[in-house]
């Protein structure tokens, strides 16, 4: 029965999805399996596969037409895997020559040492034309034999870098490198001159210029690192351009398609500026920390964010479910523990899970989807050239050992700027205080004034241009308040110390919720909603996310988790009475103050609108085995867009298969195609508003086959 959901996606109107590229939470399954264990992983949520890519000079259409038989005999959609990783990721890669070792050849360079000038040439290189060619045609032939089956993706390479994930290293100086860079300097700069006076140095010509390494960098006491942070964002830009050449060829094969990386880390070195990577590609699936995921949407807001499921048990459930809140729009879950067992029998993990998996891609993660997130009056500024600084100022006293610094290090916590980023963000959302991100660009196009900030966060904002600086003298002139972690701005951008302090000293960015609700307070910048402990005493440990759907605000109150942590007992209050729907079916009342019992990892979901919302209609057209349905609404909406589950239950009772509606007005008429396998008899067609609204159901006549 689930192969005809196929029929169903194009029978729906475009017009009524929010994003018709992606309207759907989806649940991937990254290991390979056979077609009943497709059928099984279906049971538990996981509704989509992978397919490996193929990265032979030329691909067979026969082994492409083999890779995907699994798939396409359990109707199960498939999104196709690590297509240039050669490329894009040479530095942590599998291949069968060094199958324990995917660092092999970063490993290698460090063996050679800071003293081997080819150590510091990446191999290839990214501003190689000829590789760009290669991979454009291999791209183009990958998708011109996909297409028929309409992937959910193409990865153009997992766990991608400059050089391993986001291990520093002093890539890359090959000649082809250089070369980009002067071209991209005389941009910059437009006179060797002009160069010159920046970086402190006396190149004859352009050609002369080289950037320096980080060695000499970290041994500068002249407060200039420009020469050292300009080739740093080269760098970070050539990553990009290589990404975005990819993503330009697979639209030019296909232009509905959509590219991707995965497995993209933590903002910060190896090519994780997240001004420039998230305009690069269509789909990134993330390791979401240190608000790599909200800059990326702030970035990019048409980006579609995924996440990987590792884990299992309620840990894993309080992840999944947050990160969803969040923006993400589905997971690649990687196999270990297993999801299934041998025979195809579901494992203690995937049952586990299902419960999620089915609530997220049953209709509760496209209701989201197809909102916009609310933002309230505060920003944050988050500085790529400020973190490059950060990083340098933060090794000094380390000497070259910096270069023994492997990506799990440097994706780890002592990385000051993230710290300093995710804690202010940790430090808002648990006062339900969601904030804009800004960026250099953004900042100095005026995002200040045009989206009406009141508070700006500096988290460890060093390396400021004049631009910038400008602009939060205007908006400190126009009233608006700041919080800063040092002094910002006492570097320009590119990485050189200014003589004089260009911006007042701002109260630093406090630690504690009470505070920061006091600091915004006497701003005039108070939250939506507060969450108190039954007492009044405002709550801790709770984190609050905001969503617009039209005149309806969706909210996710979620508990931190705790091991061993049980139900807790809190309190929403509301400026003002208004209508709160449980979205996960639990009633509707109409009130200020809400008390809630909170799950340990699954959040409370409130849908508050201004009167109840209108529940679902359905009805039958057309009996018989291509029955004609019509879904509508009881009456007018204050939403955007309801999500209605419909769920098809065979005539003894038992689950078929479900898919999701988008409402935003109109009624729609979806077609069932029932199977030949599919039994006659009374089925029952139940359709659920995703927003807590209720179910109905009818009685669907299908004859015998």
């Amino acid at each position: 029965m689930r192969r005809c959901l196929a029929l169903l996606a194009v029978l729906l109107p475009a017009a009524a999805q929010a994003d018709p590229r992606w309207p759907e939470y989806r649940v991937m399954i990254w290991s390979d399996q056979k077609a009943p264990g497709y059928d099984a992983l279906h049971a538990v949520g996981v509704d989509s596969a992978k397919v490996l890519g193929i990265r032979t000079p030329q691909i067979d259409p026969a082994a492409v037409q083999k890779s995907t038989e699994e798939v396409r005999k359990s109707g199960t959609p498939y999104y196709v895997e690590n297509l240039a990783t050669d490329f894009y990721a040479p530095y942590h890669r599998w291949t069968p020559e060094h199958p324990g070792q995917v660092t092999w050849l970063m490993d290698e360079t460090r063996k050679r040492g800071l003293g081997d000038p080819t150590s510091y040439e990446r191999q290839p290189s990214l501003s190689d034309d000829a590789w760009i060619e290669r991979i454009t045609a291999r791209l183009t032939e990958t998708v011109r034999l996909h297409a028929p089956n309409r992937p959910l993706f193409y990865n153009l390479g997992d766990e991608t870098g400059i050089a391993d994930l986001t291990a520093a290293w002093d890539f890359d100086y090959g000649p082809t490198s250089l070369a980009a860079f002067r071209t991209w300097l005389r941009g910059e700069y437009h006179t060797l001159g002009a160069l010159n006076a920046q970086w402190g140095s006396s190149f004859a010509k352009w050609d002369d210029v080289v950037p320096q390494k980080t060695t000499p960098a970290l041994e500068r006491r002249d407060g200039n690192f420009s020469a050292w942070t300009d080739f740093k964002t080269f760098m970070d830009l050539a990553f990009a351009q290589a990404i975005r050449a990819g993503t330009d060829a697979i639209h030019a094969a296909d232009p509905s398609a959509l590219s991707a990386i995965e497995g993209a880390q933590v903002p910060g070195r190896g090519g994780y500026d997240y001004t420039r990577l998230p305009k690069a590609v269509d789909v990134m699936e993330m390791y979401v920390a240190a608000g790599n995921l909200q800059i990326a949407r702030a970035v990019n807001p048409a980006l579609i964010p995924l996440s990987t499921s590792f884990g299992a048990g309620p840990e894993e459930v309080s992840r999944l479910w947050r990160e969803a809140l969040q923006g993400v729009a589905g997971t690649v879950v990687w196999d270990d523990p297993p999801m299934l067992l041998p025979g195809a029998v579901p494992s203690d993990r995937a049952r586990g899970l299902a419960p999620t998996f089915n609530a997220l891609a049953g209709g509760i993660g496209a209701q989201f989807l197809a909102a916009r997130a609310h933002y309230d009056p505060v920003a944050i500024l988050y500085s790529p050239v400020s973190q490059h600084v950060n990083w340098l100022l933060d090794r000094r006293s380390g000497g070259a050992g910096w270069a023994a610094r492997t990506s799990e290090v440097e994706g780890g916590i002592d990385d000051a700027m993230r710290r300093a980023m995710g804690g202010a963000l940790s430090l808002l959302q648990h006062i339900a205080i969601q904030p804009h991100m800004l960026t250099p660009e953004s900042l100095v196009a005026g995002a200040l004034e045009h989206d009406g900030i009141g508070m700006l966060i500096l988290p460890r904002s060093l390396a400021l241009s004049d631009a910038e600086v400008a602009a939060i003298r205007r908006f400190l002139a126009a009233g608006g308040k700041v919080l800063a972690d040092g002094p910002p701005g006492a570097l320009d951008q590119h990485g050189r110390s200014r003589p004089t302090q260009v911006l007042p000293n701002f109260p630093g960015i406090p630690g504690d919720p009470a505070l920061m609700t006091d600091v915004l307070h006497r701003a005039g910048i108070d939250p939506l909603l507060h969450v108190t402990n039954p007492d009044g005493t405002p709550a801790t440990g709770v984190q609050v996310y905001l969503w617009r759907n039209g005149g309806v605000l969706l909210t996710g109150i979620q508990a931190d988790y705790v091991a061993g942590g049980g139900q807790r007992e809190v309190v929403v209050k509301l400026p003002a009475a208004r209508t709160i729907q449980n979205m996960r079916g639990g009633g509707i009342t109409a009130t200020d103050t809400l008390p809630v019992s909170l799950d340990p990892a699954v959040p409370t979901l409130l849908a508050l609108a201004p009167a109840a919302l209108p529940k679902p209609v359905i009805g039958i057209v057309t009996p018989g085995r291509n029955a004609r349905l019509v879904v509508s609404l009881s009456g007018p909406s204050a939403a955007a867009a309801h999500i209605v589950h419909i769920d098809l239950l065979r005539p003894d009772g038992a689950p078929s298969t479900g898919f999701n509606m988008t409402l935003t007005g109109a009624a729609l008429t979806p077609t069932i195609a029932f199977e030949r396998d599919d039994p006659g008899g009374n089925w029952t067609v139940r359709a659920t508003d995703m927003m807590g609204s209720g179910s109905v159901e009818v009685s669907l006549r299908v004859p015998p086959r």
